[in-house]
């Protein structure tokens, strides 16, 4: 009986062991659908994360890695969910897939699986323009470019860029690029009194300061070491490209030397050739292989021995290649500098607006297809700016500035009109927006503003027509004229026609009549002659011109002839003259009148 009890007892512990082992069982799987359901939602959430990082430069490389954590997340899930078979497939699965995640990761950490990266900005600064431009070509990015001078970077080279290194390419659409010109020749530099240094430090500031026209000169001065700079022409603030001229002492010049190696520069080459006295002519020929003004071939070779005083060395240089002008006006500004840079030119350029020609194209250039030039000639290309509209303008002024600047050609026509105040625009000939042909005149109709109509002045008084004139706005000037019937200040004469049409502000000049002449009588008396003709003269002058004033006759002018009378002495009126002596002439004023005065003199 107590074994079977035994028994019973030990089967319930057994089935309660079982019990609590199935329970903790599916606590555990609970557990882990849980986790795995989770992490499915963490590394799905996670993948749109990345997915979402568009700006990234490593997105492929998240996208991959998140992708996998998420599948070996749905993997874990169905492992805990399947039974029996595929619950151990999937096991393995996941293990193998945990494995290929982390094998993944190593392989990428130590560059043996490479994923691709998206494109960053690169450095452009110190490339070759050219490079630059197929480079954005490639890249489907549009290039302005700039032009400095450098004496940093050489002719063509990259100074700067306006995109920041590590941008995302994608993101680059145009880029601005300053292109060096070189060293600018132009430029101020401040140049030391060498006078005493030793030539080869001179050389080394005529470098440094990019020096581009020096003439070194030696000659025979035994009073200075040799290489010794004894003459400077210039000195202080000069410009790169200014004549320097460096005169050197010789020195004793020695009978022989021996030639150096000629794989130098042609200035170098020059210099010493002259330090040591050596005469020497230079000629120029074309070179397919050799740059030019560099040297081709001397006439004698390394360690030749010269004959400083019997010997002239000769000295070929390069002119460059032989270049034969393409049909420039049939290139695109890309592959017209391609050309300029490839052939060592020089490019000078200008651009203007053309309805014939697209944005950027070749206008015109200074040399023609099949020309043939050398190198470093600078090519002058005139570029389109596309076609000019016409733009809206508010005054005359800016109108005519706006024309001067893209020399545009032009005519004013002035109209009057009552609704337009005067020096105002009325219209053009074209729209605004339009269109602006090649050549084409443009007319501008200007207001003159309302038609002023002249008034007839005639007889009018001064007071009068000064106020007629103000009410109008006419600017009216006045001036005498002569004596007449009407009253004095009645308008005689007007110089622009009554009925005219004319504008505000214009000027009219308006005489006025004197009134009528006055008439007086002088008695000359004797008194007033004297022996000298001149004398008399003066008298006469001053007594008419008086007594004529006091009786109100003050118009009056005379003029005085001097006559000879065989028998009348100097200073009397003559017998003859159409005012008389002794009797009381009658003068009106406005006239003038002739007294004939007697002068021995007039006799000779």
């Amino acid at each position: 009986m107590k074994t079977k009890n035994k028994d019973i007892f030990d089967e319930m512990e057994n089935n309660k062991e079982n019990k609590e082992k199935v329970i903790k069982k599916d606590i555990l799987k609970i557990s882990m659908i849980i986790l795995s359901s989770i992490l499915i939602l963490l590394s799905g959430y996670n993948l749109y994360l990345n997915i979402s990082k568009v700006d990234d430069i490593n997105i492929n490389y998240l996208i991959i890695n998140s992708l996998i954590i998420f599948i070996v997340s749905i993997f874990i899930l169905l492992t805990n969910l399947l039974k029996n078979k595929l619950h151990i497939i999937f096991k393995y699965i996941t293990i193998t897939s945990l494995i290929f995640y982390v094998g993944f990761n190593v392989l990428v950490d130590n560059n043996i699986v490479k994923i691709s990266k998206q494109k960053l900005m690169p450095n452009l600064v110190g490339l070759n323009y050219t490079e630059v431009n197929k480079w954005a070509n490639d890249n489907n990015i549009t290039l302005e470019t700039k032009y400095e001078y450098s004496d940093e970077y050489k002719e063509y080279e990259i100074i700067s860029q306006n995109i920041m290194t590590d941008t995302l390419l994608k993101k680059v659409k145009n880029l601005t690029i300053t292109i060096s010109k070189g060293p600018d020749y132009n430029k101020s530099v401040i140049i030391s009194n060498m006078n005493g240094w030793n030539i080869d430090d001179a050389v080394s500031v005529i470098k440094s300061n990019f020096l581009n026209n020096v003439e070194i000169n030696y000659v025979n001065n035994l009073e200075y070491a040799k290489d010794t700079i004894i003459e400077q022409n210039i000195k202080g603030n000069i410009k790169r490209n200014d004549k320097l001229i460096l005169t050197v002492s010789l020195g004793e010049i020695k009978d022989s030397i021996e030639m150096i190696n000629s794989d130098i520069t042609l200035f170098e080459l020059r210099l010493w050739l002259k330090r040591n006295g050596i005469n020497y002519i230079e000629s120029f020929e074309y070179s397919d292989t050799i740059k030019r003004n560099e040297i081709i071939s001397v006439s004698k070779n390394e360690n030749e021995i010269i004959d400083i005083k019997n010997e002239k060395i000769s000295i070929i240089i390069s002119k460059g290649r032989s270049i034969t002008v393409p049909n420039i006006i049939s290139m695109n500004i890309d592959e017209l500098t391609k050309w300029i840079i490839d052939n060592n030119l020089k490019i000078d350029y200008e651009d203007k607006y053309d309805d014939t020609i697209p944005l950027g194209g070749i206008i015109s250039s200074n040399y023609n297809e099949n020309d043939t030039i050398e190198e470093e000639t600078t090519i002058k290309v005139v570029t389109s700016k596309g076609p000019l509209k016409m733009e809206a303008f508010s005054s005359l002024s800016d109108f005519r500035s706006w024309a001067e600047k893209y020399d545009i050609k032009y005519t004013e026509e002035y109209q009057y009109n009552d609704n337009i105040s005067k020096g105002k625009i009325i219209k053009f000939s074209i729209n605004t927006n339009d269109i602006i042909k090649n050549n084409q005149v443009i007319t501008v109709y200007v207001s003159n503003g309302k038609a002023i109509t002249i008034p007839n002045f005639i007889n009018k008084s001064k007071t009068e027509a000064n106020k007629l004139c103000n009410n109008l706005g006419l600017k009216c000037s006045f001036v005498y004229g002569s004596y007449s019937s009407s009253n004095k200040d009645t308008i005689l004469n007007q110089n622009k026609k009554a009925g005219a049409n004319v504008v505000s502000g214009t000027a009219i000049t308006l005489t006025l009549s004197k009134g009528p002449a006055s008439s007086c009588s002088v008695y000359i008396q004797s008194s007033w002659l004297s022996n000298s003709a001149d004398s008399t003269i003066t008298s006469l002058k001053n007594k008419l011109t008086n007594e004529l004033k006091s009786k109100g006759c003050s118009d009056i002018t005379f003029n005085f002839k001097k006559k000879c009378y065989n028998t009348y002495p100097s200073g009397l009126i003559g017998p003859d003259s159409p005012i008389k002596g002794g009797v009381s002439n009658t003068y009106t004023e406005g006239n003038t009148y002739t007294i004939y005065i007697t002068d021995t003199n007039a006799c000779n």
